[in-house]
């Protein structure tokens, strides 16, 4: 019996013993499958993080390039900015004194002194945008008005005009 006692008992161990190893063996696998997901998910972090230092980099790059953008795009017209040359136009015109009358973009006439309308001339050639003058035709008017009245004509051709 005593044989039997041990026997029982040894295979009771044995049994236990084999339980506790193949639930070791069971956590140990649980372990290495979330120790592979977490390593996973950390090259993913680092991943993201390095997309994130990028995207910082460049939205800085962006936001120190904004102003230089600016003024270029100050310089070329589009559809829109064509307004502001107008409305600049006519502001040199009112600065200057003289009457301006726009036929097209690319033609208008100004009446005034003579003098005047050289003033008009110089800061038309100082204005930001990239414009040629093409032609530019200062007349006496006739004796009905004032002698020292003038009329000039100027065609213009715009350089930095984007068509959107």
């Amino acid at each position: 019996m005593s044989n039997k006692k041990f026997i029982t008992t040894f295979v009771l161990i044995a049994l236990l013993n084999g339980i506790a190893l193949a639930g070791w063996f069971y956590v140990l696998s649980v372990v290495k499958d979330n120790f592979d997901t977490i390593n996973e998910i950390r090259s993913k972090i680092a991943v993201d993080d390095k997309k994130i230092e990028e995207s910082s980099s460049l939205k800085k790059i962006m936001t120190e390039a904004t102003g230089e953008k600016q003024k270029i795009d100050s310089i070329f017209l589009d559809k829109q900015s064509i307004i502001k040359l107008i409305e600049e136009l006519e502001s040199i015109a009112n600065k200057t004194g003289i009457s301006i009358d726009i036929g097209s973009i690319n033609m208008f006439s100004l009446k005034g002194k003579f003098s005047q309308l050289f003033h008009y001339l110089v800061l038309l050639e100082n204005i930001s945008y990239a414009i040629s003058i093409d032609k530019i035709d200062f007349q006496k008017q006739e004796k009905s008005s004032p002698a020292s009245e003038w009329q000039a004509n100027f065609e213009i051709s715009l350089n930095s005009f984007i068509n959107i």
